[in-house]
């Protein structure tokens, strides 16, 4: 067995939800590859769903939120900045499951409670809970950092009064999450060879 069949094993030992579109298309770019004297391929990892807005974060939540309904969680909390495609991703997933979201956010740009828009309209339509951060010119990550304590005490709240809470980082980064890229690989691979590409370079952007 090689490494790539070993990981498609491993990787099928791990249930996940089913939430995104898989496998997203890959197709080539004919006129910039012309143009660039390449073979130039894209992965469309924009279309796995479940918004068009929300990039590829669902690969990750579909691990992640398994884990959450396998240790019988009824509410998710996660963070990021006011326009977070992360943090809209899992309210719609999350809703989704039937759970419910509670979304810490970072206002880098303070949001006008009469016109509020982009993805904190959608976190707002589907319901989540969401409290507001002002970062006073700090990033997020040290905006949220600096929130630990009242997040823990709402965390417990919510235990005290018999919810189960599952707790997404930033980005959704985590040893469950990250699986959901190790499948995009294998998917990618077998793309590849369905299409008799033999790649020499695969580029990811972050």
């Amino acid at each position: 067995m090689n490494r790539f069949e070993r990981l498609h094993e491993l990787l099928g030992q791990k249930p996940r939800a089913n939430l995104g579109f898989f496998p997203t298309p890959l197709y080539k770019l004919d006129r910039l590859s012309e143009r660039l004297g390449v073979n130039l391929y894209v992965k469309r990892d924009d279309f796995s769903g479940m918004s068009l807005f929300g990039g590829n974060k669902i690969r990750k939540l579909e691990y992640l939120l398994n884990d959450a309904k396998n240790k019988g969680c009824d509410t998710v909390f996660t963070y990021g900045a006011t326009q977070s495609n992360h943090a809209m991703e899992t309210a719609t997933a999350v809703r989704k499951c039937g759970m419910t979201p509670v979304l810490y956010l970072a206002a880098h740009v303070n949001p006008d409670a009469a016109d509020i828009r982009a993805n904190l309209l959608l976190d707002t339509i589907l319901g989540a809970e969401i409290h507001i951060l002002p970062a006073n010119g700090r990033s997020t990550k040290d905006t949220i950092q600096a929130s630990t304590a009242d997040i823990a005490e709402h965390i417990a709240r919510l235990q005290q009064e018999g919810h189960k809470v599952y707790d997404i980082p930033v980005g959704g980064s985590t040893p469950h999450g990250v699986c959901g890229f190790a499948d995009a690989y294998i998917e990618l691979m077998q793309q590849t060879r369905s299409m008799e590409i033999h790649p020499n370079v695969v580029f990811t952007a972050t």
